[in-house]
């Protein structure tokens, strides 16, 4: 049970993460100091798209969001607002393609982790025989 509660733990820590770049569930009140893309295996289709804000927080975003922004600019956004302002303007947010797909490869992930975690359990302790008295 445990490694099926951290297995879970994970999983939502995950989805929260790829969740955070597109900045919804976030509550922003700050100005943009420097952006950064750090390339990674396959340069422009998963880069890191990196925000430092004035208070010091780094935002890992979407790419579409890293390039709606300028450095110097005002972001401001309640938590789960699905619209960021930046200097004078709003950008509309959306959930990425890959939030979308983490939503179901994440729960289907635990699930079948479950199912292998109780085979196993159930292989290591098999019943008890029926004994004729």
């Amino acid at each position: 049970m445990v490694l099926l509660a951290l297995g879970a733990f994970l999983a939502a820590a995950n989805l929260y993460e790829t969740a955070a770049r597109s900045t919804i569930p976030l509550e922003l009140d700050s100005v943009i100091r420097s952006k950064e893309i750090r390339r990674e295996k396959h340069p422009g289709r998963d880069d890191v798209h990196l925000l430092r804000l004035e208070t010091g927080r780094v935002l890992h975003v979407d790419p579409p969001i890293y390039a709606a922004l300028s450095l110097g600019e005002p972001v401001r956004k309640s938590a789960w607002s699905h619209s960021l302002s930046h200097g004078d303007q709003t950008l509309p947010l959306n959930w990425s393609r890959d939030f979308r797909r983490m939503r179901v490869v994440m729960p289907l992930t635990i699930a079948v982790f479950a199912a292998l975690l109780v085979i196993a359990v159930l292989r290591s302790h098999p019943a008890e025989g029926h004994h004729a008295d």
